[in-house]
Parts: C-alpha cells; sequence; structure tokens
C-alpha cells in the first residue's frame, strides 16, 4: 500500500510539472557552467522554483535574503549559455552545510544537471570548512534519495508532515565526511548538446 501511495505522488507530480510547463520552451545552447546566484538570476530561479515544485515554497524575498548571508549561505545557478536552468543552495548550521534546496528546469531534468549542482554544493561547503552535511527529501522522491545516498548520505530520521502540496513526510538524512563522498564518487559531466552538435551523454570528467 505504501508503494502503491508513493508511486501516485510520483505520478502526481509529474502530471502536475508537464500540465504546467511554458508552451514557448526553446533548448538553450551554450556552455554549462554553475556559478554563485546573483540578483540578476532570481527571475528566472523563482521560475523554476514554481515549475519544479508545484507553485513553490520560496519566494524572490526569500532567495535574495539568502544572497545577504555571505559566507553563511552558498546559492548557486547551473547555467547553460546565459540560461538558468538550475539552482541549489545550503545554509551554515555549526558545522553543516544544510542543503535547503535544489531545482532543474522540469525540460531539462534526466541530464545529471541536478548531480552538478549538488556536487558542487558539496565543494563550495568543504572550501569553506565544512566536513559535514544534512538534507531533508520526500519520502517519495527515490531518484533523490538514490543520488544523497550515491554520495554517503544515510537517512537518521523523520519529519512527520514536512513537505505540502501535497503534504508527506520528510526523511533526514546526513553525511557525515564531505571530503571522502567526493573522492569516492568520480565527477560526470550533464548530458547537454556538445560544440560539434553531438552529446555529452554524462560522461566521466577528467
Amino acid at each position: 500500500m505504501l508503494q502503491w501511495i508513493r508511486s501516485l505522488l510520483r505520478l502526481n507530480k509529474e502530471k502536475h510539472n508537464k500540465e504546467n510547463l511554458p508552451e514557448d520552451w526553446e533548448e538553450p545552447k551554450g556552455p554549462f557552467q554553475i556559478v554563485p546566484m546573483s540578483h540578476d538570476d532570481l527571475d528566472e530561479v523563482v521560475k523554476i522554483e514554481k515549475l519544479a515544485f508545484r507553485g513553490g515554497s520560496w519566494s524572490r524575498w526569500a532567495f535574495a535574503s539568502e544572497l545577504r548571508r555571505g559566507p553563511d549561505s552558498c546559492f548557486l545557478v547551473a547555467k547553460v549559455g546565459d540560461r538558468v536552468v538550475g539552482f541549489g543552495g545550503w545554509q551554515r548550521e555549526y558545522q553543516e552545510a544544510h542543503i535547503v534546496n535544489i531545482a532543474v528546469h522540469p525540460r531539462m531534468q534526466g541530464r545529471k544537471i541536478g548531480e552538478a549542482i549538488f556536487r558542487r554544493l558539496l565543494e563550495e561547503a568543504l572550501r569553506r570548512g565544512l566536513s559535514q552535511s544534512i538534507l531533508e527529501v520526500r519520502a517519495s522522491n527515490t531518484v533523490a534519495q538514490n543520488l544523497y545516498k550515491k554520495y554517503g548520505f544515510q537517512v537518521i530520521g523523520l519529519r512527520r508532515w514536512y513537505y505540502f502540496s501535497p503534504k508527506e513526510d520528510g526523511l533526514v538524512m546526513r553525511l557525515n565526511d564531505i571530503r571522502q563522498a567526493l573522492e569516492r564518487v568520480p565527477k560526470t559531466l550533464p548530458s547537454l548538446p556538445t560544440q560539434d552538435g553531438g552529446l555529452n551523454k554524462g560522461a566521466v570528467e577528467k
């Protein structure tokens, strides 16, 4: 029964995302990069937040406030050319990087962009002297859970009804050694069109 409910929630989310995608979507082109989020990115960031999370729980003001926190906050955007296609961020909590948000435009999902953002967040946490990380994830989001487990995150708790739209429990996951995780998992490149018209299918970066 629990697995059936999780499958239904996932299907409803996918249906919602497809129904709310803009019709004038055009595949972005250009080099892929992950850079610090700026105020100029916020319009696109908020649009992706709303598309990815059923209207979004973070406002433009919330993102802007994080940009003012300095070293206690890290928010990044992934861009293809000059187009924002995803973002993520963490907040410093003692010696932990609390990853509070990761999202990729629904049209760009399934291309390892989310993993690239996630890994860069961990790299930046380590660079700033943080050795551990913690996050919450929907109980039904097995794709995200598998990514976090790949890097060594383990479930340490449950937050009842942590998420809304729809209501759902959140699993609390923690990584105890960021450096070890980054050394153990090879860095991969997002699956995006290359300059010669080919497709980089998530190759391992050398």
